[in-house]
């Protein structure tokens, strides 16, 4: 009997083990990378808005809008290689998500000086959807 509980045992720990492991979610919590992140963010995030408030953000695709607040300089983006980033543009306004496949990471509003939401940084993993209210943001 006992060597079937230490079995059990054995198995549910490497179990454990093996599934955390798989969650990106757990992985990309490191809060050093993730701060770069979204610094990174915040530059291309005040770009965007920039273009969507004084020039023609509003006429871009996503990518197209995210490639002209970066000057075309795709280097920026490297830092972004394993993630996916999303613009939305309402009006005036516009904001920029980072996900880590259907996760939210971070969502910023190029209209304020602090970085908007850490989801990474929440016990709760969020769907890679736009939560920001901007009216209330950008006033």
């Amino acid at each position: 009997m006992a060597m079937i509980y230490r079995t059990v045992t054995g198995i549910a720990v490497v179990l454990a083990v093996l599934l955390s492991g798989c969650n990106s979610h757990a992985d990309t919590k490191d809060p050093e990378t993730m701060y770069d992140i979204a610094s990174e963010l915040k530059d291309i995030s005040t770009s965007v808005q920039g273009l969507v408030k004084y020039g023609n953000g509003n006429e871009l695709s996503e990518s197209n809008l995210i490639l002209q607040a970066i000057d075309n300089d795709e280097s920026r983006l490297e830092i972004f290689s394993d993630y996916t980033l999303r613009v939305r543009v309402d009006g005036q306004r516009s904001s920029v998500l980072l996900c880590d496949d259907d996760i939210a990471l971070i969502e910023d509003s190029g209209c304020t000086p602090e970085v908007d939401l850490h989801h990474w940084n929440t016990d709760v993993a969020n769907q890679c959807s736009f939560v920001l209210n901007l009216d209330k943001v950008c006033d």
